[in-house]
């Protein structure tokens, strides 16, 4: 909840506001930062714009359903570690589908950049021409493993890191004796940070 609310303030969200509420948004997406949790919360941050009737309230029941990733109209994919022919499919399908609870659905295709030419070259077609009430939300760390047919077919954004003070708010509730090493190392970004935290040895190496 706390790093969504972090998410709201940040300048590239408070744009994204502004487009929505001037229905200036596109119906496919490509978020990308260099890391991965990033990301993943990020889109759930657009998702709630798109979805939220209350000024990104936190409390509806859209938001409740969408912060705990059980809303029926956000389809979250790969259902795997990686993006395979497979999830392609289902997205293909699902997309074809009603929403159920908004007016609009949300599908979700976190790091696509880790799946396979043929899962990118079979969804082409449903992003250059998504079906009505549909928006994709993409999300990559390498931008380099995207392929170019896609990249072209969506709205490419780039997620800022956090500033210092930010992340220390973040983590402020961790006692670890790297922390300080952390917020450096993780230069803004919330899970590089957390990983650094996570890793005790890290510490050690880097004093050596």
């Amino acid at each position: 909840m706390e790093l969504i609310k972090e998410f709201l303030t940040q300048k590239s969200v408070q744009t994204f506001i502004k487009e929505k509420q001037n229905k200036m948004t596109y119906e496919s997406y490509l978020f990308y930062s260099p890391d991965s949790l990033t990301n993943k919360e990020y889109i759930k941050t657009i998702s709630l714009i798109y979805m939220c009737n209350n000024n990104i309230c936190l409390s509806c029941p859209d938001c409740l359903k969408i912060l705990q990733n059980v809303h029926p109209d956000v389809v979250i994919f790969p259902q795997g570690k990686t993006l395979s022919v497979l999830d392609a499919k289902n997205i293909i399908e699902e997309s074809t589908k009603k929403p159920m609870l908004c007016d609009k659905k949300i599908i979700v295709i976190n790091d696509i950049d880790n799946s396979s030419v043929e899962a990118q070259n079979k969804l082409l077609k449903i992003i250059e021409e998504p079906p009505k009430n549909v928006v994709f939300l993409a999300t990559a760390t390498n931008m380099e493993k995207v392929l170019s047919t896609i990249k072209s077919r969506m709205q490419k954004r780039h997620i800022e890191p956090f500033c210092k003070n930010q992340i220390e708010k973040l983590i402020k509730n961790i006692d670890k004796p790297n922390k300080n090493l952390a917020i450096i190392q993780g230069k803004g970004y919330i899970g590089k940070t957390l990983s650094v935290l996570e890793h005790d040895k890290y510490f050690e190496f880097y004093n050596i």
